[in-house]
């Protein structure tokens, strides 16, 4: 009988954990690209690949956030990496890839972040069709299971150059 109670309560504990998931989830909305236009960096040699980024917005809020997902495409085991992420109006934040301790990202494998930890930029109350921002996002590092590194920092040194020529802010 103990056991029954037991499997009672971890299975009414999932459920709870379920809707408060399914309901967190639901407050975010994808912001159109019209409003606020995800740009992902070309850079052909990282060992990562971003996909799949967009902006959502905090229904309640109405605070932007990016949410992205990060794939392996080396032959190495990923042990820790950076994506840089800023806007055009000149605000920045470095995310620190999703990799609890003692997990690795294996050859071929993806993560996905989480939008709620890398909120960029403040809130977009309405949407009218003008495009309001332009949010960047590179592979910055990637450390591997074996000690060696990869490194975007003169990738995006140049890129911070040309762009404040531009008058866009970093």
């Amino acid at each position: 009988m103990m056991r029954n109670a037991n499997t009672r309560i971890i299975y009414g504990i999932g459920v709870v954990l379920l809707l408060a998931t399914s309901l967190w989830s639901q407050q975010l909305e994808v912001v159109p690209s019209t409003e606020v236009m995800p740009a992902i960096i070309a850079q052909p040699d990282s060992p990562l690949r971003i996909e799949e980024f967009i902006v959502v917005r905090d229904r309640d809020t109405h605070r932007i956030s990016t949410q992205f997902t990060v794939r392996n495409t080396s032959d190495k085991v990923v042990k820790e990496y950076l994506i840089m992420s800023w806007y055009d109006t000149d605000t920045g934040w470095i995310v620190h890839g999703p990799i609890p301790s003692k997990r690795r990202m294996l050859p071929g494998q993806a993560f996905s972040s989480n939008p709620r930890s890398n909120i960029l930029g403040g809130p977009i109350s309405a949407y009218d069709g003008k495009l309001k921002r332009i949010v960047f996002a590179m592979v910055y590092s990637v450390i591997f299971e074996d000690g060696t590194e990869y490194s975007a920092e003169s990738t995006s040194k140049a890129l911070r150059g040309r762009l404040e020529e531009y008058g866009v802010g970093w």
